[in-house]
């Protein structure tokens, strides 16, 4: 919040707004997939009938998805084990849908007015297929490609992040990347940080030691230099 303004004269969006968008890939992604293997329990403990694994794997579909899954379910319906097959094929397939996410999803509670510039930055967080190469994994450890760029650009409607998890532990990282693209913007960033880490480490300090005498935005002269702690 402390450098929204900053951001949004260079981005046309605030800073919090693009973590929002971001933070949604997360809460997206922990419903869908809860719901998908809530949908397997479903099917697979009935493992003992065909009949009630395929209708339990159907019951939730549209139709016309219903009727082609059991159309093809037909020809193996009395193997068990074949059948069994073909439903975790099709069950596996469904895990791409579950990391892509549309724009409207990801912009859903931003302001209508700052959603196109959103999603400009969320560009700037995509990579493309292939982007990432042989020479980029010898150095994987000390910078991952993908750390500060989750995304993939599938088309003009929607994203792909096969890890929403790099979203959630490089969310701050990522966040500075984009402030220090602009100088500007990264010495706000990095004064706003200093700022809120002083605060907290003050407020910690209050806490547990109620008696000392906290001083913030102390500075102190040494060998006639002024140096600010």
């Amino acid at each position: 919040m402390s450098v929204n303004g900053s951001f949004r004269h260079h981005y046309g969006c605030d800073a919090t707004e693009v973590v929002a968008a971001l933070s949604a890939i997360i809460d997206i992604c922990e419903s869908r997939v809860q719901a998908h293997l809530e949908d397997m329990r479903a099917w697979m403990t009935r493992k003992n009938s065909e009949r009630a694994m395929l209708e339990a794997f159907i019951r939730n579909l549209e139709p016309d998805e219903r009727a082609k899954i059991s159309s093809r379910a037909a020809v193996v319906q009395h193997d068990r084990q074949q059948l069994f097959e073909l439903l975790w094929n099709i069950n596996e397939q469904r895990w791409m849908s579950l990391f892509t996410f549309s724009y409207a999803e990801l912009v859903a509670t931003a302001p209508i007015g700052q959603r196109r510039s959103i999603i400009s930055v969320l560009w700037q967080l995509s990579l493309d297929f292939g982007a990432v190469t042989e020479a980029d994994l010898q150095h994987l450890h000390l910078d991952n490609p993908i750390q500060r760029r989750p995304l993939i650009k599938l088309n003009d409607r929607s994203f792909f992040c096969v890890g929403p998890q790099i979203v959630g532990v490089h969310l701050a990282e990522i966040v500075e990347s984009l402030c220090g693209k602009v100088p500007t913007l990264k010495k706000a960033a990095e004064r706003a940080r200093a700022d809120w880490l002083e605060a907290r480490l003050s407020a910690t300090v209050r806490e547990y030691l109620p008696q000392a005498d906290v001083r913030e935005q102390v500075k102190w002269s040494d060998d006639a230099s002024v140096i600010a702690c």
